[in-house]
């Protein structure tokens, strides 16, 4: 679990509110733009990390972003992280998939697949 100060504004202008969840790359939290009250999804990543993955996704999602993909409002190193903030489109995949006490339909599987795979 990263460690970090919350009431530091993120970028000058973001503010971490809750979690949304971890994994191995490191930590995704609901945020909002002080400014502008938008809420946005803020990732952070140690800047130890052995295997750093989010400035590689910033660089992907800077050069595909739009129609389904989240815009990136902001990227950058914070105390001792790599930091994205980017819009915060939905649910992701598990938040789903644990809404329908973890089995999704065939029908489902399916429509993830050819999203993933072929669009």
């Amino acid at each position: 679990m990263l460690q970090f100060d919350q009431e530091k504004p993120i970028g000058n202008q973001y503010k971490i509110t809750s979690k949304l969840g971890s994994g191995s790359f490191g930590e995704v939290f609901k945020g909002v733009n002080t400014e502008t009250n938008e809420i946005v999804a803020i990732k952070l990543e140690s800047q130890e990390a052995q295997m750093p993955q989010i400035k590689h996704e910033f660089q992907i999602l800077s050069a595909i972003q739009g129609n389904g993909i989240p815009k990136v409002h902001w990227f950058g190193q914070w105390e001792d992280k790599t930091v994205m903030v980017m819009e915060l489109l939905g649910y992701n995949l598990e938040q789903l998939f644990n809404l329908v006490n973890r089995r999704f339909e065939l029908k489902t599987m399916l429509m993830l697949i050819d999203q993933m795979v072929f669009q």
